[in-house]
């Protein structure tokens, strides 16, 4: 029980000095000590421990809302009364900057959507959330979404070879459409893609067959604004269910709220088949109301249970009323959602914004708590022991899909008890923000929770400039004790975090080489952080900017592989001001490198290498330039493969080195 896990913390923390003097006191009188007498004293400690807790909760401010939750529409009349009502605030707001002689572009809040658990071989956030990647694995088999199409590749019984190959669209969509996202639920292979002609998101279901043919299943759609961002990823699949996170902006100049997340499937490229999935008893508000003229969007979580039988979807959706800026993170219990207000000015102070709670578990009703800032990105959650661990930038969320890479002028750490989640009414306490440090003018930000730990850093300028400096820093602190946060020095710039299994892992760059510095953490009376281990892969930088490029496989506590694609000067062709890292929408990278963990000791052990390019020319009618990127380090069971563009190369390790032993193209 979290709450009994918080209390038990609280004591601890707060009358230990009783305990380690009782302690003391015993170990110096011996034998004049005993069980009864430490028993007595433990005794005293814990009741007084208890009298003060409750006096303290008593008169606290952070008085939980433990039976309090977000309210929903209790028909769709009233969500329609609702709808007007606000539509009529918007009007008479618009007339009056109008008055004012406001410029046009201030209603731009209507704007409509765009016209323009197999075994996990790639990383997830959260373990028991698989997250859409272009590499799954089925049985005997890696499946693999490329530039709109779905291949097969047989790794059992010892093989590496073709299966089959489909593509990824059910119909005929014209226009751009962008099949990024591929999750495997059974023998069901998860196709995820958005259409920014139709403004869908796109759902089809493929059955795949022990031989490792694919089969085309059912085809679905659902309206949901573009969901892309240069991070973060549209669905996970927690247990059987797809979790979706489904924007939507409403528009007050229709008389009647008319977008609404809604199923709809498809046979032939004809609709057959069209589901309501939200219905208004499922639409909460928080008792802070967002500005209709700012933008107000209904932000839906749905979850599809796939029927394993005929290949159909169950759906339902719960939603919540918000600013259409967000930002979301899918635990193993609940999603969280933040909202705030879309904000261009990079010196606003302390946005607002709310936090809302939505429970996997429909029986629930979710909850919100008013706070301020905005995440980073996805990375920046950790539901933990009871708590909401949030990173912030004081600003809002820009507009952009490339938000999180975005400057701050201040950034806090927000440490929030669930508790204190309600009707969304009341806000933060101010003692639950830590202010944290770093120079972030200029820079790209990184974070990562590792166990109990929070690791983060800001990027510098970019990479192209001359003027990026040859060092780097990194900031660390525990999150039960979060006002004391470390800076680590680096010889390299950081440009990604990662874990391996509970130690952190900082890849940068440094005068066009590659960098790689692993860390240790030391809790305890005195904590501190410092770098244990470097290597650096010369002329070579990161090919990936999406998490899923880098993968750690523990061995035993203190050893494993990590393997991260790279590229060299000899496959980006020309330096441009985006970089090597962004090359790889379109090109494929130099190879992969494995490096083998040793105590937090890094060593080579060498890299699988894709073939020189080759006609770039594979007659792509869909999704043709690689957003969530083209390589990967797998491995399964004991085999160890990098997956580069078309082609998959197989290494085997020997002593301290690997080597290759096979290569197919899939093309």
């Amino acid at each position: 029980n979290p709450a009994v896990r918080q209390v038990a913390h609280l004591i601890v923390r707060k009358y230990r000095i009783i305990v380690i003097i009782v302690t003391v006191r015993c170990r110096g009188l011996h034998m004049l000590c005993d069980r009864s007498v430490l028993t007595k004293y433990l005794t005293v400690a814990l009741l007084l421990a208890g009298a003060s807790l409750v006096a303290s909760c008593l008169g606290s401010k952070d008085t939980p809302h433990t039976l309090v939750s977000l309210t929903a529409f209790s028909s769709a009349n009233e969500f329609d009364a609702w709808f007007e009502d606000t539509r009529k605030i918007a009007a008479t707001r618009q007339q009056d900057m109008s008055q004012l002689a406001e410029p046009t572009g201030a209603g731009d809040f209507n704007t409509t959507i765009s016209t323009t658990q197999a075994g996990a071989i790639t990383s997830n956030q959260t373990k028991g959330v698989d997250e859409g990647d272009i590499v799954k694995l089925h049985k005997n088999h890696l499946i693999i979404l490329r530039r709109g199409r779905l291949f097969t590749i047989q790794v059992g019984n010892n093989t590496l070879a073709p299966v089959d190959m489909i593509d990824a669209s059910a119909r005929n969509i014209p226009g751009q459409v962008w099949y990024d996202e591929l999750l495997v639920s059974g023998n069901t292979a998860i196709v995820i893609g958005y259409s920014y002609r139709l403004g869908t998101t796109e759902i089809n279901l493929f059955r795949i067959d022990e031989s490792g043919h694919l089969n085309r299943g059912s085809a679905w759609s659902m309206r949901t604004d573009d969901y892309y961002t240069s991070r973060n990823f549209a669905t996970r699949l927690v247990e059987d269910k797809l979790v979706f996170y489904a924007p939507l902006t409403l528009n007050f100049y229709d008389k009647k709220p008319t977008n609404r997340p809604t199923l709809q499937r498809w046979q032939a490229n004809r609709q057959v088949e069209s589901r309501q999935i939200l219905p208004a008893n499922r639409i909460y508000r928080s008792a802070a109301s967002p500005d209709p003229w700012r933008g107000i969007s209904l932000h839906s979580i749905v979850q599809c249970k796939i029927l394993q039988t005929g290949g159909d979807l169950d759906c339902n959706a719960t939603a919540i009323l918000g600013p259409s800026g967000g930002e979301f993170y899918v635990g193993p219990q609940a999603v969280y959602l933040w909202t705030a207000q879309t904000d261009i000015d990079l010196e606003a102070k302390r946005a607002p914004a709310t936090v809302f709670r939505l429970p996997l578990d429909l029986a629930q009703a979710p909850t919100a708590i008013k706070a301020w800032g905005s995440p980073i990105d996805q990375f920046s959650f950790l539901e933990q022991d009871g708590f909401l661990n949030v990173v912030l930038r004081a600003e809002g969320p820009l507009a952009t899909m490339r938000h999180a890479e975005a400057s701050a002028t201040a950034l806090s750490f927000l440490r929030v008890p669930l508790t204190l989640l309600g009707d969304g009414s009341a806000d933060v306490p101010e003692k639950h923000y830590t202010p944290l440090p770093g120079e972030l003018r200029l820079a790209r930000l990184h974070n990562r929770f590792i166990g109990t730990h929070l690791f983060y850093s800001t990027e510098r300028r970019h990479r192209s400039d001359p003027l990026e400096p040859q060092t780097g820093v990194a900031y660390a602190l525990n999150i039960e004790h979060p006002k004391k946060v470390i800076s680590i020095t680096l010889p390299h710039s950081v440009t990604r975090i990662e874990a391996m299994d509970q130690s952190p892992l900082l890849v940068g760059e440094r005068d066009g080489n590659l960098q790689f510095s692993s860390l240790v953490i030391k809790d305890g009376w005195s904590f501190t952080v410092k770098p244990v281990s470097h290597f650096e892969l010369a002329k070579a930088m990161d090919a990936e900017t999406h998490s899923h490029g880098f993968f750690y496989k523990p061995g035993d506590a203190d050893s494993g592989l990590l393997g991260l694609p790279y590229a060299t000067a000899a496959t980006t062709a020309t330096a441009t001001t985006t970089g090597p890292a962004h090359q790889s929408l379109t090109d494929a990278p130099s190879g992969v490198v494995f490096l083998r963990n040793q105590t937090l000791g890094l060593s080579n052990i060498g890299s699988l290498l894709a073939s020189p390019l080759r006609d770039k020319n594979d007659r792509c009618k869909a999704s043709c330039l690689d957003w969530y990127g083209n390589a990967r380090p797998l491995f399964v069971g004991n085999r160890i493969f990098a997956l580069l563009g078309y082609e998959i190369v197989e290494g085997k390790l020997n002593g301290d080195r690997i080597s290759e032993i096979n290569r197919i193209s899939f093309q």
